[in-house]
């Protein structure tokens, strides 16, 4: 990408809402049951796959979109 150029907005996948709703509805019934504690930690950690963090050199104003 060349300096100067927007980053582009990545594209995701059409299926992604349902599967957000699946997990936050995981995650409620974890925290409602008796070792919500244990369950709750499985359920969050089904969101993430890997958190990537990069510098940039000038600040962005966020999407409008987040």
């Amino acid at each position: 990408m060349a300096a100067g150029e927007p980053e582009p907005i990545p594209v995701l996948h059409p299926n992604l809402p349902a599967l957000y709703r699946r997990r936050v509805e995981a995650l409620e019934q974890a925290l409602a049951g008796p070792v919500a504690a244990m369950a709750a930690t499985e359920a969050l950690r089904a969101f993430t796959d890997r958190v990537e963090v990069r510098a940039s050199a000038e600040p962005r104003a966020l999407p409008p979109w987040s």
